[in-house]
C-alpha cells in the first residue's frame, strides 16, 4: 500500500513538515520509484545536512524502537533500514554492523551484500568489498555494475589485467554499457597505454558504439594531449564536448585551459581555467589556474589560487568526482602554496583556506600548510591539535605532503612543532 502511506506522510507533513520520518517514507518511495531530483530534495529533509545529523539520528531511534516491539522476529526490514540511514551519512562502520545482522538471518540478500561491500570498499578494505560484491554476483547471476565495482576494485589492488578482463566480459554481455567503456580506458589511461586508448575509440567511433557520446572523443583527446600533440588534443576535446550526450563543461574548459598552459599562450589558459571553475570548482581547476599566474609572475594571484585549490582539495578529497591521477599534482600544490607564500610573506595568504575550514566543521579538511611553521606560520603542536580535535586526533592521517621539508624524519618534524602521527605504531 504505498501509494496509501504517500497520502498519510503527506498529511502527517502538514502538522510536522520538518518531521524525518514521514519524509523519510517520502524518501523511500521516490527512490523506488526513480524519481532522483525528488529524492536529491528530500535527503536533507530526512537525513540532515553534513553538519546536522540529527534528523538522521532521529530516525534510527524511530526505527531501533520499532525493532524492539516487532511481532515477527524473522523480520529484518529495521536491521536494513537502520544500516541504510548509517550508510547514507556516512557512518559505515555502524552501518557493516546492521546489515551483518541482516545477514545472519538471510545469508543470500544480494542488495544487503552490496550494501555492505559499498560500505567497505568506502573504507578502503578492497578485499572484504571483493567478498561481498562476489556473493552478490553468485546470488544474482551477474549485472554490469556488479563486474563494474570489482574490475575498479581489482584496479585499486593493481591487478589491471584483471581488471581489465572483468570489464571487457562486461562490454561482451552488454555491448552499450558506457561505464565498461570508461572504466577499460581509464585502465589504459593509468598504465599510460594511449595506443590501445586510441584503438579502442576509434573502434567504437567506426562501429558507432556510444554514437551519441562524448567518451572516445574525450580520451582520444587525453592521448593526444599526453603525447604532446596539444592541437590535436583540443580538436578532440572540442569534438567531444560537441556531442549530444557531451563532455562536462568544467572538463571541457579545463583541458583547453591545460593545452594552451602547455602551449605557453598563458592568456588563453587563464581565459579556459577561470571558466572551468566557474562552471564547477575544482580543485584541479584552481591548482592549474595558480600555475597560469605563477607563469606570468603574478605571485599575489598564484598564492591565492594554490590556497584555495589545496583547501579544497582537502575538504573534498577524491569524493567530487574527479579522476585525480594519483594526487600528483596535489603535493606540488601544497609546496609551490609555502613557496609562495614565503616569498610574498603576507598573511592573508590563508583566508581562503581558513573559511573552508570554518564551513567544513572537520579536522580532515584543514589545509596541509596549516599545520606548518616554515618560520612564517604559527605552528600548530600536536598537544593543541589533539585538544582542539581530541575524536578525531587519533585517526587523522597525515598527509604526504606534510613532508615538504623533503626530510620524512619524524625528529626532524618534531623540531619544528609539528605533529606526527605514526601509522605503524598507531599513535601521535
Amino acid at each position: 500500500n504505498t501509494e496509501k502511506l504517500l497520502n498519510i506522510c503527506k498529511e502527517w507533513l502538514k502538522s510536522s513538515p520538518n518531521n524525518p520520518i514521514p519524509n523519510y517514507f517520502i524518501w523511500t518511495y521516490y527512490a523506488t520509484k526513480g524519481g532522483r531530483e525528488k529524492v536529491r530534495n528530500l535527503m536533507p529533509l530526512a537525513f540532515g545536512t553534513e553538519k546536522d545529523r540529527s534528523n538522521a539520528l532521529k530516525l534510527i531511534s524511530f526505527f531501533k524502537n520499532l525493532r524492539v516491539h516487532r511481532i515477527n522476529s524473522d523480520d529484518i526490514r529495521y536491521e536494513s533500514t537502520i544500516g541504510h540511514i548509517y550508510n547514507v551519512i556516512g557512518d559505515f562502520q555502524k552501518a557493516i554492523k546492521f546489515y551483518n545482522l541482516v545477514l545472519e538471518k538471510r545469508p543470500d540478500y544480494a542488495g544487503v551484500h552490496i550494501n555492505i561491500a559499498g560500505c567497505y570498499r568506502d573504507l578502503g578494505k578492497y578485499d572484504e568489498a571483493i567478498y561481498h560484491y562476489k556473493r552478490a554476483l553468485n546470488i544474482t547471476g551477474g549485472t554490469p555494475e556488479l563486474y563494474i565495482q570489482l574490475a575498479w576494485l581489482s584496479a585499486c589492488k593493481g591487478n589491471y589485467d584483471d581488471a581489465e578482463k572483468l570489464y571487457k566480459k562486461v562490454i561482451k554481455r552488454w555491448p552499450d554499457y558506457e561505464d565498461a567503456y570508461v572504466g577499460i580506458l581509464e585502465l589504459y589511461k593509468q598504465e599510460k597505454k594511449y595506443a590501445e586508448m586510441v584503438r579502442l575509440c576509434r573502434e567504437m567511433i567506426n562501429k558507432k558504439i556510444l554514437s551519441e557520446s562524448y567518451v572516445p572523443y574525450y580520451y582520444i583527446g587525453i592521448a593526444y594531449f599526453e603525447k604532446n600533440n596539444l592541437n590535436l588534443a583540443l580538436k578532440y576535446f572540442n569534438l567531444a564536448h560537441n556531442q549530444k550526450i557531451k563532455l562536462d563543461d568544467y572538463l571541457y574548459y579545463e583541458y583547453k585551459g591545460r593545452c594552451y598552459l602547455s602551449k605557453g599562450n598563458y592568456d588563453y589558459a587563464e581565459k579556459y581555467l577561470k571558466k572551468s571553475v566557474e562552471a564547477k570548482p575544482t580543485a584541479s581547476g584552481y591548482f592549474y589556474l595558480g600555475n597560469v599566474y605563477e607563469k606570468k609572475g603574478n605571485y599575489n594571484k598564484a598564492k591565492e589560487y594554490y590556497a584555495i585549490g589545496d583547501a579544497k582539495h582537502e575538504s573534498v578529497g577524491s569524493q567530487d568526482g574527479q579522476a585525480y591521477d594519483g594526487d600528483y599534482w596535489a603535493d606540488d600544490m601544497a609546496l609551490a602554496a609555502v613557496e609562495l607564500y614565503n616569498a610574498t610573506k603576507e598573511q592573508s595568504y590563508l583566508d581562503a583556506a581558513k573559511d573552508f575550514h570554518n564551513e567544513a566543521d572537520d579536522v580532515y579538511c584543514m589545509p596541509t600548510y596549516f599545520f606548518m611553521d616554515f618560520g612564517n606560520l604559527a605552528p600548530i603542536a600536536n598537544y593543541d591539535i589533539y585538544m582542539e580535535y581530541p575524536a578525531q586526533a587519533y585517526k587523522w592521517e597525515l598527509r604526504d605532503e606534510f613532508y615538504i621539508m623533503r626530510d620524512s624524519s619524524a625528529n626532524s618534524m618534531a623540531q619544528y612543532g609539528y605533529a606526527h602521527f605514526d601509522n605503524h605504531n598507531d599513535e601521535w
